[in-house]
């Protein structure tokens, strides 16, 4: 399926070319188009951050655990490994998955935009809005510092960095597919988006200098649960308290390893650092947020619960790297 023009300005921009290869969906594709938007205002954003954020003075030299919930626009913020709550953030709308870069910025996606914060601040750095609407899940690429957003109602924006801590969109892709979920850069720069498609998991990767997204084949089946490079190899939940490992040649990923999470039920998302994996579940009732070794997996380490959770990722102080 052809991307139909955006008009942004008096800039012309064409959305990218379906995922029209992967798993059960049509096999003809197009080329995608590059969308050079303006560059989003550091200063403006910050402006636009909602009051009622805080964050203790501590934050900024440790490294930190912030939680999404799902049911609205609340990050909560703990120290890690301990679990002790440090902070947190409020945007307007409902707030997902969540994923950081190198330098400890996190990225909260959300209803109505992705916000950037800085290590430790309660105040946003940047505002990037999408033209497919609100968000769900995010990944940064470790070498070009582009920022990948996945949006539930079929779209993919990459976002790159621009002078003065701002962003301007590269790439947009529309997707042939009415529900993406997750998405991951690896260490080549190959970004990975996975969903459902009439009831199926798909999983598409876009290598690095390609125009278009391509199907994948794994020789294991998994669920739709949230996937992240792990330093060596793709981690896909496979919709359980199981992380499945792959390796990828082209297209191609085959099994190598399995990290599985004891005491743990459907996990939403999970994040990897270091020899650690903290995933959030909903467990016999409870929301729970837990720590294991990695890719050991077994029982959990530190186990603490909250009120309501969705996404999780680790930021480490710059201070401390």
């Amino acid at each position: 399926m052809e991307g139909q023009p955006l008009n942004s300005g008096n800039r012309l921009a064409r959305y990218a070319a379906a995922l029209c290869a992967v798993a059960v969906l049509p096999a003809g594709c197009g080329s995608p188009s590059s969308f050079a938007g303006a560059p989003q205002s550091s200063r403006s954003a910050a402006r636009a951050s909602v009051n009622g954020s805080w964050m203790s003075s501590e934050a900024r030299s440790s490294a930190l655990f912030y939680i999404s919930t799902g049911a609205d626009g609340a990050i909560y913020v703990y120290s890690y490994p301990k679990g002790q709550l440090v902070g947190g953030l409020l945007n307007a709308g409902r707030s997902y998955g969540l994923c950081s870069d190198a330098d400890g910025d996190v990225f909260v996606s959300n209803d109505n935009a992705t916000y950037e914060y800085p290590h430790g601040s309660a105040n946003a750095s940047a505002v990037l809005t999408s033209p497919f609407g609100g968000t769900i899940a995010c990944s940064v690429d470790p070498g070009s510092g582009d920022l990948a957003v996945v949006a539930p109602a079929s779209g993919v924006a990459i976002y790159r960095p621009a002078a003065g801590h701002g962003w301007h969109i590269a790439k947009l892709f529309r997707f042939d597919t009415p529900r993406l979920l997750w998405c991951a850069y690896d260490a080549f720069g190959d970004l990975f988006v996975d969903g459902y498609a009439s009831g199926h998991y798909f999983l598409g990767v876009l290598e690095k200098g390609k125009l278009n997204f391509k199907r994948t084949i794994l020789d294991k089946n998994v669920f739709a649960a949230n996937i992240q490079w792990d330093g060596k190899f793709m981690a896909i939940g496979d919709g359980g308290g199981n992380i499945r490992r792959f390796k990828f040649r082209g297209t191609t990923g085959r099994q190598v390893g399995v990290t599985r999470l004891k005491s743990f039920g459907q996990i939403f998302q999970f994040w990897i650092q270091g020899g650690v994996v903290s995933a959030v579940a909903n467990q016999s009732g409870h929301s729970v947020v837990a720590s294991w070794p990695y890719p050991a997996g077994g029982a959990p380490q530190n186990e603490f619960t909250q009120t309501k959770i969705y996404g999780v990722t680790v930021s480490v102080a710059p201070s401390t790297r």
